[in-house]
């Protein structure tokens, strides 16, 4: 209990400081509405998959252990046990949303030719909350606070802590949702019929169920058709973010702005150190790699060469294990040198 309590209220703090942040940055409507149509995703999608009572973390296929936590308790302690996961759950995602959408803005800027692009932004967001979660599962797995309950995939090899369902699911998970927000509140299809946007997911979601039927295949189906089409507007749409709000109190800014880097650095490195002395895992810490790659690129003061030789040495150094920095590393590759080139020829 007194485990959950710190971590509700850490996740409170965090979004304290993202929703300052947003406000400095954004101003109000937009702060307002993402906040607001965030934590009705994530409840929506919280309460859609709660089976039981205790199920607080519980999904179709994950297993958690919050019922032994509150096995013997009374119906008090169950019911403020689960109402602190609910919490923690719906806020991190929150959290994760805005920092993606932040962390992912500081390397688009570093990015020739896509600063203030819509798409390109909002790949790396999907990828910046996929491997946070990539912590997070590794962690949680590690810690025996949850566990899945899932037939082995290929690729879980390539990972150390976690198998790769969880780390899929968030990625579609946070790009359906920074998708319409971004349409609908910061481009110019604001000034339009907003409806209209949200006709292409729904649409592959009920064409895959009509071809090819319930089950794990047509949601593979959907995923794949979903990122094909991400990708190709990351690599050939012009769409721009637009914001009608003038920003004017940059100092207060820069020093918030600061700190949620600092902040989580901070929580890197006590990861690391918790994986080396307490947990004595120091593998674990292979799960921290590709976020900090993406971190590293969103610092701008780090020549990108030093990110790419960095990257290179961990992938020798940890090899099949080290596989995840390729995507992101790759990722930024193509965005920075190939798309600029392949615009240029177009021109």
């Amino acid at each position: 209990m007194f485990i959950l309590i710190i971590l509700t209220l850490i996740v409170i703090l965090f979004i304290a400081l993202v929703v300052l942040h947003s406000y400095l940055k954004y101003g109000f409507r937009l702060t307002f509405n993402f906040f607001l149509f965030s934590f009705l995703y994530v409840s929506k999608w919280l309460l859609k998959n709660l089976d039981n009572q205790l199920a607080a973390f519980k999904t179709a296929q994950q297993v958690r252990i919050f019922e032994t936590l509150a096995a013997g308790k009374s119906i008090f302690y169950k019911n403020i046990l689960i109402s602190l996961g609910n919490i923690s759950v719906i806020f991190g995602w929150m959290f994760l949303f805005y920092f993606g959408w932040y962390l992912a803005n500081k390397i688009v800027e570093r990015l020739k030719g896509h600063n203030g692009r819509v798409f390109p932004t909002l790949l790396l967001a999907g990828l910046i909350i996929a491997c946070a979660v990539y912590i997070i599962e590794t962690l949680g797995n590690s810690l025996g606070w949850w566990g899945w309950s899932i037939p082995v995939s290929g690729v879980d090899k390539y990972l150390v802590g976690c198998p790769f369902h969880p780390i899929k699911k968030s990625f579609y998970f946070s790009i359906y949702f920074l998708a319409a927000y971004f349409l609908i509140e910061c481009t110019r299809f604001k000034r339009t019929n907003w409806k209209t946007i949200f006709f292409i997911i729904p649409f592959i979601h009920i064409f895959t169920i009509t071809i090819f039927g319930t089950g794990d295949l047509p949601r593979f189906i959907e995923h794949i058709l979903s990122f094909a089409i991400l990708a190709i507007l990351t690599l050939f749409s012009r769409l721009d973010f637009e914001f009608n709000f003038t920003f004017n109190r940059p100092r207060l800014f820069q020093i918030l702005d600061k700190t949620i880097l600092l902040i989580i650095l901070a929580i890197l490195l006590s990861l690391s150190i918790t994986n080396i002395i307490v947990m004595k895992q120091p593998l674990l810490n292979v799960s921290l790699l590709p976020f900090v790659i993406l971190l590293l690129f969103a610092l701008d003061f780090i020549p990108i060469y030093f990110i790419l030789t960095s990257a290179s040495i961990l992938i020798l150094l940890f090899k099949h294990m080290a596989f995840p920095i390729f995507i992101p590393v790759v990722t930024i590759l193509i965005l920075k040198y190939f798309v600029p080139i392949l615009n240029k020829e177009k021109g």
